[in-house]
């Protein structure tokens, strides 16, 4: 009989660690999702950091923006997806829904970007990235003596 009893409380302990392990790894695998996400997002903005800093202009074209460099040019395309290319690279970093982008120009032909305001909803979550070009002053003078 008093194996029964042991035997009986064995499985019902048995049980419970198998129900409570079972969430616990369900959870971690949630968690391990929400911080892939937020990772795409703060790599995303690191990147667009980078090059809105070092780049020498930032122009408007046809699908999103570039950012120039004497040597080469990242592209981004602002969509549904937000994307970067760079050289033959191109990286889809994250989903971007209800995407609004306003574009400030330093020029009249609004060409070269001052300022890049990005919002919408990343994971049902609202993301406004506010990213500023600071440009030299022989830029600023040359578009100055051409009228711009």
């Amino acid at each position: 009989m008093e194996m029964i009893v042991v035997m009986i409380i064995s499985s019902i302990v048995i049980t419970m660690s198998y129900a409570v392990f079972t969430r616990v790894v369900l959870l971690n695998h949630k968690v391990g999702d929400i911080y892939r996400k937020n990772y795409n997002v703060i790599l995303f903005n690191r990147l667009m950091t980078v090059d809105f800093v070092n780049s020498e202009q930032v122009l408007k074209d046809a699908y999103g923006f570039s950012c120039v460099y004497k040597d080469h040019t990242v592209f981004y395309e602002i969509n549904d997806f937000l994307s970067r290319k760079q050289s033959i690279v191109t990286d889809t970093l994250f989903s971007l829904t209800n995407t609004e982008i306003e574009y400030e120009y330093i020029d009249k032909d609004k060409k070269i970007i001052k300022s890049i305001i990005v919002s919408g909803k990343a994971d049902q979550q609202p993301l406004k990235l506010i990213y500023h070009k600071l440009y030299g002053s022989d830029l600023l003078m040359k578009l100055d003596e051409q009228g711009n």
